[in-house]
């Protein structure tokens, strides 16, 4: 169980919690399946303090070891200090965060530690618990490469409460060790399953013995496949279209209007920067300094580090972008949309969580520029310039959970 695991950190478990977004929410299901890789919710942590704070006590837990009675005194400090009242016995909630948290964390840090083996081969192993699944039991010893669909869906944690894990060998290892490779596992028997959820019963289908929500590999969606340059270049690489949304809504469904209006800019386009090198002394000028963080009317906060972004225009053809460097402020300060969406690459299975702020500027002489800043946990990653004369082409970049709308 992962109370008995203090002291056991390691490097890719941290990581895997740590770049995970802590985001408030009113239920366990405001985030589904493979978006608990890239999202730390705690159900009915409504506020961002809140669930910082709990994000920073299972983070506590993995650097430090800390144990499940650690983590009970952080829970009652929060619950104190935030009033929070939350469902279910102290006993039952905490060790419920806890475990589920140390367990996806240990067993997604597994994966990505796989990657350093040749050819590495899974075996998966039943660890008895309070809550045995038979179809858990019958999963035990199955032994086949990690680079087998039935690792996308059946690695641990497969449902609450659930202890298995799985044993990593290279292939030579596996050999070694006696492990022989198991037959195609038999298509699994779905299930329908009802899920209660703030906007009503959701129906969803899993494998039978695995809970809803459950059927993914958080290693898998967190750290995604290895794959070699050619293979992931002919992929489409980090291209848009190597990505499908998994966050759900369009402008459309939310009762946005078709067309941004125009904004009058509060700044003045400057005079583009004529060499690479000069770019981020450009930057630090328009934002004062070599980093500043700014805040949206989301309340969100985004860090913008000048020498980080003068990267984004080492290829001297995009210098001509230079000029629009003084609107940066006011595109997250002032914006006119601010969307969020998970996404996952569709060959190697990783998710992302990206955030879009949208604004459209008149600038003057029949000129208009629309802006789309990207962000990724709190930091600013790039910005994208939608030609005036392709207006629609905005659109497709609202999609997702609109967090924040100009009325």
């Amino acid at each position: 169980m992962a109370e008995d695991r203090p002291g056991l950190a390691f490097g890719e478990a941290i990581a895997y919690h740590r770049n995970k977004l802590a985001m408030p929410s009113k239920a366990w299901t405001d985030l589904w399946g493979r978006e608990h890789a890239r999202g730390f919710i705690v159900a009915g942590a409504a506020t961002d303090d809140l669930v910082t704070g709990f994000h920073e006590a299972i983070g506590k837990a993995l650097t430090e070891g800390r144990t499940l009675a650690d983590f009970r005194k952080d829970f009652d400090r929060l619950v104190a200090e935030h009033g929070w009242t939350y469902n279910g016995s102290r006993g039952w909630r905490t060790a419920v965060i806890y475990n589920t948290n140390l367990s996806q964390a240990y067993n997604a840090g597994r994966w990505e530690q796989a990657k350093s083996l040749d050819n590495p081969v899974g075996r998966y192993r039943h660890n008895p618990g309070d809550n045995e699944r038979p179809e858990h039991k019958a999963k035990h010893g199955t032994t086949l490469p990690l680079s087998h669909s039935f690792w996308s869906t059946w690695w641990p944690i497969n449902a609450w409460g659930c202890h298995c894990q799985v044993d990593i060998l290279s292939a030579r290892a596996a050999r070694a060790a006696g492990w022989t490779i198991s037959d195609d596992p038999q298509p699994d028997e779905m299930v329908q399953r009802t899920v209660n959820t703030p906007q009503g019963k959701m129906v969803t289908h899993v494998p039978k013995g695995i809970d809803p929500g459950f059927d993914y590999n958080p290693g898998e969606a967190a750290f995604g496949h290895k794959l070699n340059e050619r293979a992931f270049a002919a992929a489409g690489g980090n291209s848009r279209e190597a990505w499908k949304p998994l966050t759900h809504g369009t402008w459309e469904n939310k009762g946005r209007p078709q067309m941004i209006p125009l904004d009058k800019p509060q700044a003045r386009p400057t005079v583009k920067v004529a060499q690479p090198a000069d770019v981020e002394r450009a930057v630090r000028s328009v934002i004062g300094g070599p980093e500043r963080i700014f805040t949206s009317p989301d309340g969100s906060r985004t860090l913008i580090d000048a020498a980080v972004l003068a990267r984004h225009f080492q290829d001297a053809r995009y210098l001509n972008r230079t000029k629009y460097l003084p609107f940066l402020p006011e595109l997250l300060e002032d914006p006119f949309e601010i969307w969020m969406a998970f996404e996952q690459h569709h060959a190697t299975g990783e998710v992302r969580l990206r955030k879009r702020i949208i604004k459209a500027l008149d600038v003057g002489k029949g000129e208009s520029l629309m802006l789309v800043a990207n962000t990724w946990n709190s930091r600013f990653t790039g910005w994208t310039f939608i030609p005036s004369d392709r207006p629609k082409q905005l659109q497709t970049w609202r999609y997702g959970k609109l967090l924040w709308g100009r009325k």
